[in-house]
């Protein structure tokens, strides 16, 4: 079956590029840049690219504080 996002990501061997995209685009989801605001699902994409090994990523969760489901509750 054929990829049907419009990102290019693959879940299947995620390199470094992948994993900062996946972190772009979540970040553009959870801010509502151009997209929808969904702070829950930019948050998700942003934690599976901090997973994957993206600083940028990694830098943004230290800064947030999450609960059990993954809902952003802050600033730090």
């Amino acid at each position: 079956m054929a990829n049907t996002n419009r990102n290019s990501f693959s879940s299947e061997n995620p390199t470094p590029k992948d994993a900062a995209e996946l972190y772009r685009e979540g970040l553009k989801i959870f801010e509502g840049d151009g997209v929808e605001k969904d702070e829950f699902k930019g948050a998700q994409m942003i934690a599976e690219a901090a997973e994957l090994g993206d600083e940028d990523a990694k830098y943004w969760i230290e800064d947030y504080s999450f609960d059990d489901d993954a809902g952003v509750q802050g600033a730090s």
